[in-house]
């Protein structure tokens, strides 16, 4: 018998690259063969598992990279025999190049943050073309994707963000695969914080300081209901930004009510203020009155597409005191009180929210006249908090509770001088001092001193009318705060 080397070929041959999953190889010979194993191949950049027998001529093995790179099979000659002990020639080389990197994944394009409901779109890039990537692949939460478009290695997403929550954004390994049949990598986590909560409870903090300030200038002198200084009358004042109207009933006798109406516009926002006083009081002796009173308000709001609203009350007790023999007077108040209130930070939405507020008093004057000169001494202490329940919005976020307080305290001089029988002339220069604070430190807190000076001149017509001027500059000695303004107006009292 004539030994001859026994022929063999693979098949088939790598199909272009090899990925990390490996390839399959089947090794045919040309006759049965005996002791053929795993350990008979040369490999270069391989590991070998899954060594099979289909028959005595037939076998099966996978292959797999160690690393990206060439790869290649052989079996050496000589390596093995056919069943009459003749060796093998060697067998043809296998070659390819290994891909074993799983591709990567990174989603941008997000805004940062979103204000209520949003639409956006989101890109997802793959280091290098996949396939099998669809919109279910991606992980979100906080919205949904409402649309989804792309091929190879770049997508884009369009996401429908509810409002209510954090946008939430991943894709998962292993969801698309590159074209050796790598699956990708996980991506990162991407998140778009969700302001909304935030950005209403700032709006509503403003409204409420706002609120506070319009609370403290609105409130009555009551040390006029023993100094008789004052006379039932209306009033108005306008021009293209700005507006007043006031009326008052008096201070003669011990029913009274007061009604201020304020509106402004700017570039920015537009404002309305209506405040009104009902109160009545007895007098227990020549120098002392106590009495009640019910303050009522309406104050809206509006810049931009947001808009505040709110309607509130307070409700106390007064009371005004005067130094026997002497022009020194003393008054005082303690209120407390609700109010109801909308807001619509977007102005795609509605929702309410409640505060309750308390409003405290005092204050010291007094008056004395040198013949047509008449000085007006003061010192008055205020101070109101407003604080806000939490609640959730009708997206589903929490707004806070927080609270607003404002302290004033202001001393300074009035003069008033007789011009002529129907003709005053005043003015007057006082320091203030105040604080504002919000315990959620959603504005900045603030604490500062300044002066202000008021200047006025008016003029009877008869014993029932009176046009008056009269302006001031507020904000002396403070950097970053300054405040003027001019009015004319005419009152009649009846």
């Amino acid at each position: 018998m004539i030994n001859r080397s026994r022929q063999l070929w693979f098949f088939p041959a790598f199909s272009g690259n090899i990925g990390a999953s490996g390839q399959v190889v089947t090794a045919t010979f040309s006759d049965d063969v005996q002791n053929f194993v795993a350990a008979d191949l040369t490999l270069t950049n391989l590991t070998v598992s899954d060594f099979a027998t289909v028959d005595a001529a037939t076998y099966t093995f996978l292959v797999t990279p160690v690393a990206d790179g060439a790869v290649s099979v052989l079996i050496p000659a000589a390596s093995l025999t056919d069943l009459n002990d003749t060796d093998n020639e060697a067998s043809n080389t296998l070659t390819a190049t290994a891909d074993v990197t799983s591709p990567g994944v990174v989603t941008s394009g997000l805004p940062a943050n979103i204000s209520g409901p949003a639409t956006f779109n989101a890109t997802i890039t793959f280091e290098e073309s996949v396939t099998g990537f669809v919109a279910a692949d991606i992980a979100i939460s906080g919205g949904s994707i409402t649309g989804f478009s792309g091929s190879g290695a770049d997508y884009t997403a369009s996401v429908s963000a509810t409002g209510g929550a954090d946008v939430v954004m991943s894709v998962a390994a292993d969801v698309a695969t590159d074209d050796v049949g790598n699956g990708n990598t996980a991506s990162g986590v991407v998140t778009v914080v969700n302001t909304t909560a935030t950005e209403t409870s700032d709006l509503i903090a403003q409204f409420m300081q706002n609120r506070a300030n319009a609370l403290l200038s609105n409130q009555p002198d009551l040390a006029d209901f023993l100094r008789g200084g004052g006379a039932p009358s209306i009033g108005l004042n306008a021009n293209n930004d700005r507006g007043v109207f006031s009326y008052s009933s008096g201070t003669d006798g011990p029913l009274w009510f007061r009604l201020n109406a304020n509106w402004a516009t700017t570039a920015t926002a537009d404002s309305t203020n209506i405040h009104g006083i009902i109160g009545g009081h007895s007098t227990l002796s020549p120098n002392f009155l106590l009495g009640g009173m019910v303050q009522i308000d309406i104050v809206e709001e509006t810049s931009g597409a947001a808009t505040v609203s709110g309607q509130g009350w307070l409700v106390g007790p007064y009371f005004v005191a005067k130094l026997p023999n002497q022009p020194l007077y003393f008054e005082g108040s303690l209120l407390y009180g609700q109010t109801s209130n909308e807001v619509s930070p977007f102005g795609t939405y509605t929702d309410r929210f409640a505060t309750e507020r308390w409003l405290a008093t005092l204050g010291v004057s007094g008056e004395i006249v040198l013949d047509k000169l008449t000085l007006i001494p003061f010192l008055d202490a205020a101070y109101t908090v407003d604080s806000q329940a939490e609640y959730s919005d009708v997206l589903g976020n929490t707004v806070a509770a927080q609270s607003i307080s404002l302290g004033q305290i202001s001393a300074g001089l009035d003069v008033e001088f007789a011009l002529s029988e129907n003709t005053d002339i005043s003015a007057g220069i006082s320091g203030i001092w105040s604080k504002s604070t919000s315990d959620a430190g959603v504005i900045p807190d603030f604490e500062g001193g300044r002066a202000r000076v008021d200047f006025g001149l008016s003029h009877k017509f008869g014993a029932n009318s009176q046009l008056a001027f009269s302006g001031y500059y507020d904000g002396i000695g403070l950097a970053d705060y300054s405040g003027y303004g001019v009015e004319v107006a005419y009152s009649v009292s009846f």
